[in-house]
């Protein structure tokens, strides 16, 4: 019976067989070098263990060391490594046991017991104890490793606790969150959640020793304070006003997992009620009965503005329990256009739209597998956009909606409840009044108004009046109620139907059912103060609610008035320093606002420079580090930024407008709101455009235009809108014409550039950005000069320019890294991996990406961590590790269809077609490679059709089918060409050659790889140079100069920059010659090619050949 192997990595290094300890590694670098492999699981070469291992010894010392190290390993375990002349790897056995590879198995299932098990696997940190001083990129590997598998046990415990306590398991949810703490003890929602478990306990003084030393560990090792949410939670329990049902955080707004969470949890954003549900008994079992049937997916209760369809729709979700993935409510009475439909949707699921993929098409597909409630409420302004709700319960069959509106959505699939007001007396009859539900309310706001306020025998029938009056809708009713520290209730039904008979004769256009509460309103209106109704009334400008302090700043109103005007049930306190005002009575109260023009003007002024400060501090603070405490700040008042926006164009406040500018914009594009961006700047560029036309020439309407123009076409670009892009890039550069305007236009410029590279346009991209950079120097601004480097080294990796690239990238990242913007870090580090991979610089090129992946899981930033797995599979695979290489394909793949993002899925598709391709699965890659042909050319995606063309050439060829390969290849070179991009032109040249070859057209294959030759050298593309020396020495061998062939192909072996397929084709053809050579030839080759400079032998192959005319090959 063959015995057991066992490797735990997660924690001190352990290997034992059958369970006893193996002894007998000569050193601790054997031991790692053992540990390392294992990690890999894949073919790793020698030279590059011999650099990471030994990195101060010479090659033949180094190799040596590592021969005497792979003995001694297979020594104490026999047949854990496969080895050969070039690489090494760590072979599974079946009797082979690596807690790595259970972890990532126990983790992938949808049982919470494996996730269990997975926790315990990790006894610590991933080898620890682990260090070789002498080996500096092992160290770096290790540290980035440790931080890896560090995040993917605190996601695990995340869930485990979100679980428990979604279970009722505090015991369980206390140990899960103590093994979180001791890993992270700067895990602040984990701090939180413990309080809130301690304090529902009845351990109070705990709960509140668990805050202290929270925030000691904060203030003392992280210098920062305790969040809003914590200190919240801190005074709750303080005070004894936690709620037993207190929600405890699911951790959506958590670093993502490495790898998906099998399972959602019960998400409930439902917001607290500040007061209890009365009546409405038969139309919540109505409701419940609706929801559990399913043939019922969208129920729509329609009704009167006031009528209570927010609060019932509320109570009836809360009331639930049908849906395994909870409930979302959806507010949407600030939601000013359908255009925002899709951002505010996802918004309240917490689901971050990313990147150029179809915000639409992003949303649905999230919601597809969901088991869940959404509350869509207020949605009557944007019934046009109803149809989004039909696509999505369409393709999410387990989805119901619930929706409030005040008018029928006209859907198939709809269902009605058409909800009426509160049962009231409609007569004198002998049923107590007490019975009746609009009664109970109005007692009940009665008494939060007056609290010894009892219902005498006089006011019944007063009481009753007031009911028939409103006709019993509730918002009436609370107002009127409002009333009654002043009024007796008689009184207040005289006052309400002196204003009733008013509508009725003055204002005939109001329906009969709709004249209740403009009565009440106006009555209310009437009672308030002069300074009252001023507060009120321009408190109107606001749009999705309110702070203390914006209302103080905007409209001065002080926390007495704001508490008086709670009191009359005119706005609502949502949270401790947060208000509302009801849609309706907002509506009224921007009608009074109208009546005074001057008065609105001031107040909107107000309201626009305000939030322009607001979102100037936000934007700051994005830039130092800050970004979800930002992010957070800027989505809960992001309704009125818009407003704010919108009225600094229509006024043309300049210096408002340049405030709102690029804070707007950095915010949409970091958050991949495009849709809605797009939609920002299309606006203010139609209400500028307008301004224009009016106005006749003007410089400042021109300038504003053109940086709106600059913006809208980059949204437009990122969102495959390309003809737009073009015509918004070309009306922008018409505009910038104006030498004064450009110069103070660098971001103008830059994003002008942003759109030509977009476009494939890279000459005149790379011409706009270096002018704007050029700006931004002579400014002194280095924030700016950093972004424009993000565009400058995507251009530059375009066109090839791998060592400017590096220059470019290392530049923005000292400039990032001096402001802490980790999302531009993050982005600098990838965009220095992908040039140093196209360099040859593969250990380079990982580090910096596993660097990039690391801020990207860290930030909660899906789509730059989705490119830096893209980024990893291309270096896997330039490496030979193509399992790993597919892994890192199929995860990034995962998030691009996630997002809807089909040039991201074209491209990871094509990565595993590469894969296929290098494991010899020709016609699989050549499957894979016409599917995404044909999505590029479906999206008119130029770059992609090129890249594909290439790639389905390529392994069209290795298929034997030589003219179809040929045509293809053509068009990839033509369009290439096109675009100047380098990569792709050398690539297809390269191709061409081995089809020309393949048909002995001899002088046209030396022709095609002396082209892409050449043009690989000005690019400094070496692994491609290695490439076609590779296929250049079969032409050598041709010529019958077989050693010189054995020269290059040796270099082709050796050289670290050279990507495995073309060691492995070097290897091949290698073997074949030295079959039929003489040892002594092949050896001196061997030797020569070793010592042979790569820059040397490429220039002496361009001379020679290149001045050569003769025709070498014979039919």
């Amino acid at each position: 019976m063959a015995s057991l192997f066992r490797l735990q990595l997660l924690g001190p290094i352990h290997v034992d067989r059958d369970g006893e300890p193996i002894q007998g590694f000569k050193s601790r670098k054997v031991l790692a070098l053992l540990c390392y492999l294992a990690a890999h699981g894949q073919p790793i070469s020698r030279s590059y263990l011999v650099e990471l291992f030994w990195p101060d010894q010479s090659e033949s010392r180094g190799r040596n060391n590592l021969s005497q190290a792979l003995h001694n390993i297979l020594s104490l375990w026999p047949g854990c490594l496969e080895v050969n002349y070039y690489t090494v790897q760590f072979h599974y056995l079946p009797s082979t046991w690596l807690d790595l590879k259970v972890f990532k198995e126990l983790t992938a299932q949808s049982e919470v017991g494996a996730w269990m098990m997975a926790a315990d696997l990790y006894r610590g940190d991933f080898m620890a104890g682990m260090s070789l001083d002498d080996c500096p990129e092992f160290e770096q590997w290790l540290r980035l490793e440790q931080e890896n598998w560090r995040l993917r046990i605190i996601q695990v415990l995340r869930d485990l606790i979100v679980h428990s306590i979604s279970h009722n398991e505090a015991d369980q949810a206390f140990q899960f969150i103590s093994r979180l703490l001791d890993i992270d003890p700067g895990e602040e929602e984990a701090h939180r959640q413990k309080m809130i478990l301690l304090a529902q306990s009845g351990q109070r003084s705990a709960a509140l020793a668990q805050f202290e030393i929270c925030r000691r560990y904060l203030t003392e090792e992280l210098g920062v304070e305790p969040s809003k949410e914590t200190v919240q939670v801190y005074e709750q329990i303080r005070s004894g006003d936690l709620k037993h049902e207190a929600q405890i955080s699911s951790g959506q707004g958590s670093l993502p997992s490495a790898t998906p969470t099998p399972v959602p949890f019960v998400y409930n954003n439902l917001p607290a009620q500040a007061t209890s549900f009365i009546g409405r008994e038969k139309e919540l079992a109505l409701i419940e009965q609706y929801l559990t049937n399913p043939a019922c997916r969208l129920l729509t209760i329609i009704g009167l503005g006031g009528i209570g369809k927010t609060r019932l729709a509320l109570q009836a979700a809360a009331a639930t329990n049908h849906f395994r993935q909870g409930v979302c409510f959806i507010a949407l009475s600030s939601t000013s256009s359908t255009e925002f439909l899709i951002s505010s949707m996802a918004n309240a699921l917490k689901f971050p739209l990313y990147g150029r993929g179809d915000p639409k098409t992003q949303l649905i597909n999230y919601l597809s597998d969901k088991e869940m409630l959404l509350l869509l409420d207020n949605f009557e302004h944007l019934i046009p956009g109803a149809d989004l709700l039909g696509e999505i319960l369409q393709r999410a069959p387990q989805l119901k909606m619930l929706v409030t509106s005040r008018e029928r959505l006209g859907l198939r699939e709809e269902w009605i409840l058409d909800l009426q007001g509160l049962p009231f007396p409609e007569s004198e009859d002998m049923t107590p009044l007490e019975n009746y539900s609009a009664v109970q309310l109005f007692l009940q706001r009665a008494q939060q108004v007056q609290a010894d306020f009892w219902l005498r025998f006089l006011d019944k029938s007063a009481v009753a009046r007031i009911c028939r009056l409103v006709e019993g809708l509730p918002l009436g009713i609370e107002l009127a109620a409002a009333w009654t520290r002043t009024f007796s209730c008689r009184e207040i039904a005289v006052e309400i139907e002196k204003n009733y008979d008013f509508l009725t004769t003055s204002l005939q256009n109001i329906p009969q059912r709709h004249r209740s509460l403009p009565a009440v309103f106006e009555h209310s209106w009437g009672l308030l103060s002069e300074e009252e109704r001023s507060v009120f009334r321009q408190l109107s400008v606001f749009w999705g609610g309110f702070s203390r302090k914006s209302a103080e700043q905007v409209v001065g109103a002080s926390a007495f008035l704001l508490s008086a005007l709670v009191d009359k049930s005119l706005l609502r306190r949502t949270d401790i320093d947060r208000y509302c005002i009801h849609e309706l009575l907002r509506q009224y109260g921007a009608k009074k606002l109208a009546e005074n023009p001057d008065e609105k003007k001031r107040v909107k002024d107000r309201h626009c420079s305000h939030y322009a400060e607001f979102l100037q501090e936000q934007e700051t603070r994005l830039k130092k580090g800050q970004q979800k405490e930002a992010l957070a700040a800027v989505s809960l008042e992001i309704d009125n930024l818009r407003a704010g926006w919108y009225w600094a164009v229509a006024t043309r406040r300049e210096e408002d407008f340049e405030k709102y500018r690029e804070g707007l914009f950095l915010i949409h594009n970091m958050q991949s709101w495009f849709q809605e961006g797009e939609a920002l700047f299309r606006h203010a560029a139609a209400t500028l455009r307008s301004a224009r036309e009016k106005a006749g020439p003007d410089r400042q309407i021109d300038k504003m235009l053109g940086h709106v123009l600059a913006r809208q076409g980059v949204f437009c670009a990122s969102l495959g809108h390309y003809d737009q892009a073009r015509a918004i890039k070309q009306e922008g550069l018409a505009i910038f014409q104006d030498v004064i305007l450009r110069q103070d236009a660098p971001l103008g410029l830059n994003y002008l550039g942003a759109i030509a590279w977009a476009l494939g346009e890279y000459v005149e991209a790379k011409q706009l950005c270096q002018e704007s950079l050029g700006i931004a120097e002579k400014m002194g601004d280095r924030w700016k000069q950093a972004l424009i480097l993000q565009y400058l080294g995507m251009i530059a990796i375009s066109l090839g320019e791998y060592v400017d690239a590096q220059a470019i990238a290392q530049r923005g990242l000292v400039i990032f890294r001096e402001f802490g913007y980790r999302s531009g870090i993050a982005f600098s580090l990838n965009l220095l991996g992908i040039a140093a991979h196209n360099l040859g610089e593969y250990r380079e090129a990982r580090q910096f990406c596993l660097e990039g992946l690391k801020i990207a899981r860290e930030i909660g930033d899906r789509w730059e961590e989705a490119l830096s797995l893209e980024y990893l599979s291309m270096i896997a695979i330039s490496l030979g590790e193509y399992a790993e290489a597919k892994a890192l394909a199929q995860e990034s793949l995962t998030i691009f269809r996630e997002f809807g993002y089909r040039s991201g899925i074209a491209f990871c598709m094509n990565l595993l077609g590469t894969v296929a391709r290098s494991l010899g699965r020709y016609t699989e890659a050549k499957r894979l490679h016409q599917e995404v042909l044909q999505t590029c050319k479906e999206l008119d995606y130029s770059l992609g059709v090129a890249m594909t063309s290439y790639y389905l050439g390529y392994t069209t060829y290795l298929l034997g089918e030589q003219g179809e390969a040929r045509q293809l290849l053509t068009d990839s070179l033509t369009i290439a060409r096109k675009l100047a991009y380098q990569r792709g032109i050398t690539q297809s040249l390269h191709a061409l050659g081995t089809v020309a070859y393949a048909l002995g057209e001899f002088n046209e294959a030396r022709a095609y790889l002396l082209e892409a030759l050449k043009s690989t050298q000005e690019i400094q593309a070496v692994p491609i140079i290695l490439d076609i020396l590779t296929d250049f020495a079969k032409l050598l061998i041709k010529e019958n100069r077989v050693e010189q062939a054995l020269e290059l192909l040796t270099l082709s072996l050796h050289h670290t920059a050279s990507k495995q397929e073309t060691r492995d084709r070097a290897s091949r053809l290698w073997a074949e010659l030295t079959a039929k050579l003489p040892g002594q030839v092949t050896n001196t080759a061997h030797e020569k090619g070793k010592t042979n400079s790569l820059d040397e032998r490429v220039a002496e192959i361009l001379v020679e050949k290149m001045g050569q005319t003769a025709l070498f090959y014979k039919n």
